[in-house]
């Protein structure tokens, strides 16, 4: 019988290129040259492959506060508890005079809550923003999309957690008969700014957190002693060294117009707070721009 003749292998064929996406359809590719350039086409690119992520963004968003709040046992009332809890505390110091300065134009319970409320959303923010991108290295090295919707979705999960927290706002100010001022309606804008200031830190410290892993520990305890250089439990200093810390803040004129917003109608640190908000503008594209030339150097280290 007749050997057979010999087979050789058929070679295996190299991976297909990876198409690019019809004209008009949705892109969720991460361009490696997106960002080669400052100029305006390639900024406007980067914001539309954001506007077609739009869709992973909100579906990461409903993952993390599932996964947050299922099989707990007060669900969502711990956004609502952890800052009544803080309130608590400082209220008892300012009754026992450990914490000195007044509460001028509002319940002392009250005045504590805005600020603590608005200062947790912002340390929350960095927290979970910090570990965006390392907590999940299987998103950020397999699959494409821009990876800038991870650190959005860290800060929504933030921002939900905080109008939980704002929601009960109506009934405290109903029990405690306060009406509110009528510059309360502006401030969707002041919490637009304080979710830009948030987005331009998350943004760097969620690459920054790739090469150094002890930010995760770090941000933290960093939040908790900024929040006392902060006037968040006591009002703003008018003069000395107190007073420059507050201009070198930006935080300071931010927590303190929530509550000047809410109760008095008049702007405590108007100098301030422009300052706050033009920093955050200029800073912001900076920031996204950081992100993109180190976000291949985190890949390779997560």
């Amino acid at each position: 019988m007749a050997d057979a003749e010999p087979t050789l292998a058929r070679p295996v064929p190299a991976p297909a290129p990876v198409a690019d996406p019809e004209p008009g359809g949705p892109e969720y590719v991460n361009r490696p040259d997106r960002f080669v350039s400052l100029g305006a086409r390639a900024w406007r690119d980067g914001l539309r492959d954001l506007v077609a992520g739009r869709e992973i963004l909100a579906g990461l968003l409903r993952r993390d506060i599932a996964s947050r709040y299922r099989q707990s046992l007060l669900g969502l009332g711990w956004a609502v508890l952890t800052p009544l809890a803080m309130v608590l505390v400082f209220y008892f110091l300012h009754r026992a005079n450990l914490l000195t300065g007044g509460s001028p134009g509002a319940p002392l319970g009250l005045w504590l809550y805005v600020g603590v409320l608005a200062w947790q959303f912002f340390q929350a923010a960095l927290t979970r923003t910090t570990t965006a991108l390392s907590s999940q290295p299987e998103l950020v090295n397999r699959v494409r999309f821009p990876r800038e919707i991870l650190v959005l979705a860290a800060l929504g999960g933030a921002l939900f957690d905080f109008v939980l927290g704002a929601a009960v706002l109506v009934p405290f100010f109903a029990i405690q008969g306060v009406v509110p001022a009528w510059t309360a309606v502006l401030l969707p804008l002041l919490l637009l700014l304080q979710v830009l200031f948030s987005l331009v830190l998350g943004l760097i410290l969620a690459v920054l957190n790739g090469a150094l892993r002890d930010l995760a520990s770090i941000v933290p305890l960093a939040g908790l002693l900024w929040m006392f250089l902060t006037p968040v439990v006591y009002p703003p200093a008018t003069e000395g060294f107190a007073a420059l810390l507050s201009w070198l803040n930006p935080m300071a004129p931010i927590v303190v117009a929530w509550r000047d917003l809410a109760f008095t109608g008049t702007l405590t640190m108007p100098g301030q707070l422009a300052v706050a908000t033009l920093l955050t503008l200029a800073l912001l594209p900076v920031a996204w721009r950081y992100f993109q030339v180190m976000l291949p150097r985190v890949a390779e280290t997560i």
